[in-house]
């Protein structure tokens, strides 16, 4: 998948505007994904209860993460 995306593309460039990124975007950024996904699995959790299933939080949010994991190597597939 990274030889397709850079395939032809000036590495430089890329560097200097990695290098010249605001990290405090990237970090607010991580930040809220991560709340979403906790939240995200907090509801597939009270759900799984509600069906009388106990599972533990780190078991749901691991497979929802694996889920994404998964939709990033072939689309529609983690879902």
């Amino acid at each position: 998948m990274f030889y397709l995306a850079f395939n032809g593309a000036d590495l430089k460039a890329i560097w200097t505007s990695i290098k010249s990124a605001d990290y405090h975007w990237v970090g607010l950024s991580l930040t809220v994904t991560l709340i979403c996904h906790l939240a995200r699995a907090l509801r597939w959790k009270l759900l799984l209860v509600a069906l009388g299933e106990q599972v533990r939080f780190r078991t749901v949010f691991l497979a929802i993460m694996s889920g994404y994991f998964v939709n990033t190597a072939v689309p529609r597939l983690g879902e």
